[in-house]
């Protein structure tokens, strides 16, 4: 993974320049400079979290009625990326497509000189979601996937969200971050 030093909004744009732009670039915000993994498997990326996730998804599922108004329309992808966004702790990863939305989280809304962290990403093709894996769910994946979201909330929409979709390795025996991911890490630049 390649990092670069930037000390202002200037230097920030003028390296957005550079990066070659493919079908899609992705970008993410830090304040510290953190394995790139879900909330879910932050505390202990070894645990395996499916069984609890999925409990946590039927009872958003029992609930969403209260809080979306076409609840019982959303698939399982729909109602974890809700869930998402109401705070649930999920094997899904925040990015934008938007480099200044992803320098907003970074800073914090705060605007001030510490350091901080915007990760860009670059996935290869065969890391995107495609039908026939959609129709399998979010537990069933066999590796970290690229999911873009129906735009079904304005939190999706105002911040250009996508996810990186994160599952427990049975073989690695924990959550692999991103970063060190041997298929998917020379896809990601840091800017710092």
């Amino acid at each position: 993974m390649n990092e670069e030093r930037i000390d202002s909004l200037e230097r920030y744009l003028q390296l957005l320049e550079t990066i070659e732009q493919t079908e899609v670039v992705l970008f993410r915000g830090q304040r510290e400079k953190k394995d790139l993994l879900p909330k879910i498997a932050r505390t202990d990326p070894s645990r395996d979290t499916t069984s609890i996730e999925k409990k946590m998804l039927n009872e958003f599922r029992r609930r969403a009625p209260m809080l979306l108004a076409n609840a019982d329309q959303l698939d399982d992808w729909d109602l974890l990326v809700h869930a998402q966004h109401f705070g649930m702790s999920t094997r899904l990863l925040d990015w934008t497509q938007n480099p200044l939305v992803a320098l907003w989280f970074a800073c914090g809304g705060t605007g001030d000189a510490e350091p901080f962290f915007v990760y860009s990403f670059r996935p290869p093709r065969d890391s995107f979601m495609d039908s026939k894996l959609l129709q399998l769910g979010p537990f069933s994946q066999g590796r970290t996937r690229v999911l873009k979201p129906m735009l079904n909330n304005a939190r999706i929409v105002a911040q250009e969200g996508w996810f990186t979709v994160h599952r427990y390795s049975a073989k690695a025996l924990r959550y692999v971050p991103l970063n060190v991911n041997t298929k998917l890490q020379d896809h990601l630049f840091i800017l710092a």
